[in-house]
Formats: structure tokens, sequence, C-alpha cells
């Protein structure tokens, strides 16, 4: 269905609770585009990667905003923390 990016700049692994809560996270939004895609209906193939395409560059902009924000990029490359669930 797709990916979640888990940025945590903590020295410790995340806990319990956290994981938990990121994984709550991903099935909420697994839900919400399943709703999304069933209200919609089928949709042909050349708008389905157009809108897949414009997804993704938004996602990476964000990405990149909030690493500098937060100083992490190069960190966050280095210490394994770019994982999906």
């Amino acid at each position: 269905m797709g990916s979640l990016l888990l940025l945590h700049t903590g020295e410790q692994p995340l806990s319990a609770d956290g994981l938990a809560l990121a994984k709550a996270l991903a099935g909420a939004a697994t839900i919400g585009l399943l709703q999304t895609r069933t209200i919609r209906g089928p949709q042909p193939l050349n708008e389905q990667s157009s809108n897949a395409l414009q997804s993704r560059m938004v996602i990476e902009q964000a990405k990149a905003i909030l690493a500098a924000r937060r100083n992490i990029w190069e960190n966050a490359h280095t210490r394994g923390f770019c994982n999906t669930l």
C-alpha cells in the first residue's frame, strides 16, 4: 500500500509505546488510502502514475524540510534512522 518514514533523533531505541503509535498511524493512513480509493473508483493507469509521482515529490520535499529544521539529514542516514515500517 505504501511506506512510512519514521525519523527518531533520540539516542535510545524507540519505546514500545512509540512503536505502537507509529504502527497505529501507519494503519490509519492505510485505511484512509483504501477509503479514498473506494470512493474515487478505478483510475486510469496514467492518472495513478501521475498522482503517485506528485505525492512522492511532496513527501520528499517534506522530509527535506523536516530534516533541515532538525539538522538530522546526514545523521539519519549514517545512524540508520531512515527505515520503513
